[in-house]
């Protein structure tokens, strides 16, 4: 049992990131309680923590703010304010486009990529954001339907959003395109 701010969180840690400058640590839990809570890692003072709806596929901190988080299972944007709550920022755009989505990567300060499946499972979809606003979708036919959790046990959307990565940050962007990609 952990009390940060005065929130008694019962249950295990589950996973955890680090900001990219290694000032801040998110660690989360599973059941019952489904908390994520931020620390300042050199006096391990917890920062901050909300409650999510269900457990997270993945957590990421922005790659140039530590207050921002970004959480799948739907996918949330939150920024930490200075009194240590979480304010949820909407972004109309994410939420259009983002149903299926089950994991994402940071390309840049400003531009989001989403892994996630077709409705009918047959097609890997990576959608990519900037500043909130959906730049182009990308669509991978897949052999086999997507794992769904736990990502980090070799899916193949995280390592499929690993190796895009580095295209989708200097990709000339349309409204569709079709990428293929060989199976991993």
């Amino acid at each position: 049992s952990l009390s940060p701010g005065g929130f008694a969180v019962e249950g295990a840690f589950v996973g955890c990131a680090f900001s990219a400058d290694a000032t801040h640590v998110v660690a989360w839990t599973g059941e019952p309680d489904f908390v994520a809570i931020v620390w300042k890692w050199s006096d391990e003072t917890p920062l901050g923590y909300v409650q999510m709806r269900a457990l997270p596929t993945r957590v990421r901190f922005n790659p140039s703010a530590s207050t921002l988080l970004s959480v799948t299972s739907p996918i949330r944007l939150l920024r930490l304010n200075d009194k240590g709550q979480f304010k949820e920022i909407e972004v109309g755009a994410l939420k259009r486009h983002t149903s299926n989505a089950t994991d994402h990567l940071w390309v840049s300060a400003t531009r989001l990529v989403l892994a996630g499946q077709a409705s009918d499972g047959s097609t890997s979809v990576f959608s990519v954001f900037q500043d909130g606003s959906l730049l182009q979708s990308l669509k991978v036919p897949q052999a086999e339907p997507l794992v769904q959790a736990p990502l980090e046990v070799e899916g193949l959307v995280p390592r499929r959003v690993e190796l895009l990565a580095p295209r989708l940050a200097l990709a000339p962007l349309r409204a569709e395109r079709e990428l293929h990609v060989p199976a991993i």
